[in-house]
């Protein structure tokens, strides 16, 4: 048996055994709530372990139990509210999830294969796969009441999570009354629809007359996808143009040069196919005043995505930094307006003080980090360039 000491807060890889001199003599493993972060390979090849016993105080979970032959049964924290990989061996049947669950991949409880299962998968097709896979996760997670299948999609009912897809045969959806949000892995690529993501900076090149060809070019290639989608009968395709700022900003004055004659010529195109379009077109900015009163038009769904709630913020700001006591947590929402992607800036800040000094930051300092986080202060200064 092997008890981690009180205060260890990370268990890395490969620190019992690994394919090469695999571990023959644990049998428990026994963590302190102390423990945050496990890699995803700290227990593989354990050859005799029969137990772990999880920190109660872990948020994300993945891990890859390969060569722990002798695991069967496996408890998982009611902490745990993102597994993102857990591959196991056949012998690994019982697995306990706790009920807060809120991301969760569709595959992540499949079996590890070995190799007479590699040459099997060989005559069957990817999706089989993944759907043999998906039915292996949908088992581990119904042994929970709190798990059930609820119009194609598997919920978490005591979160309202929408988890993931587990109907593909339906060729509308509807997203269950219960559910109040929906988990990433609904939107996955295999999950719902494929993607076609268009990279604008590829689209605008020197020579006259080429950048409205390839804006022509996409939408045609993506008149053909729908098409063959539909035949098919799966979902349709979605265009995706990310970051379209430059596309559906507001038409200049074509007396003002040749670029404003020909940026409008490719807005003219594009406003020309939406009118026309088939399929599902998405397109994201972070100036949405600046759109043109055209394409606003043309749009039939106009989605503004606020900064969180209090709430909210309280959360990612305790899921991001779990040494952080609720209190400290609350005090960061409600003095700062932050975006979950700031919030990631100052966690990286954090991160790399605590390496530069061998310190975790004081609170005052972390205040004093997120104060600095937008170029303008509350005080009405204006800060230019940057300071470690």
């Amino acid at each position: 048996m092997v008890e981690i000491p009180e205060g260890v807060t990370q268990i890395e890889n490969n620190i019992f055994g690994d394919d090469i001199e695999p571990n023959k003599t644990v049998t428990k493993i026994i963590m302190p709530d102390s423990v945050t972060d496990i890699e995803m390979d700290a227990f593989s090849y354990c050859e005799k372990l029969t137990e772990i016993i999880f920190s109660k105080n872990l948020k994300n979970l993945s891990l890859d139990l390969r060569g722990c032959t002798s695991l069967k049964e496996v408890s998982i924290p009611d902490s745990v509210t993102s597994i993102g990989y857990f591959h196991r061996e056949k012998n690994l049947t019982e697995i306990y999830i706790g009920s807060n669950l809120i991301e969760v991949d569709e595959s992540v409880f499949c079996f590890i294969s070995d190799d007479t299962v590699e040459a099997e998968e060989d005559e069957t097709t990817y999706n089989e796969a993944i759907q043999k896979d998906r039915n292996d996760t949908i088992a581990v997670l119904s042994q929970n009441p709190s798990y059930r299948i609820i119009d194609g999609f598997m919920v978490n009912k005591n979160t309202k999570t929408a988890l993931f897809r587990t109907d593909f045969n339906k060729s509308e959806l509807r997203i269950p009354d219960i559910v109040e949000t929906i988990g990433s892995h609904c939107m996955s690529e295999r999950c719902l629809f494929g993607t076609k993501d268009v990279f604008l900076e590829k689209l605008i090149i020197p020579w006259f007359g080429e950048s409205e060809k390839l804006i022509k070019k996409i939408f045609t290639s993506y008149e053909h996808e729908c098409e063959a989608a539909e035949k098919k009968g799966v979902p349709m395709p979605i265009l995706l143009f990310n970051e379209a700022d430059a596309l559906i900003a507001k038409r200049k004055d074509s007396s003002a040069g040749n670029c404003a004659q020909t940026e409008n010529a490719i807005q003219n195109i594009i406003l020309e196919e939406l009118e026309n379009l088939k399929g599902i077109f998405i397109a994201t900015t972070n100036l949405a005043s600046n759109m043109d009163s055209a394409f606003e038009r043309r749009f039939l769904f106009k989605i503004k995505f606020e900064n969180p709630s209090t709430e909210a913020k309280t959360s990612i700001w305790m899921n991001k930094l779990s040494w952080l006591d609720k209190n400290s947590a609350i005090d960061f929402a409600q003095a700062y307006d932050f975006s979950g992607g700031q919030i990631d800036n100052i966690v990286r800040k954090i991160a790399l003080d605590e390496v530069i000094s061998g310190e975790r930051p004081a609170i005052s300092e972390i205040h004093e980090m997120c104060r600095c986080e937008k170029l303008e202060n509350p005080n009405g200064l204006k800060r230019v360039g940057f300071s470690l």
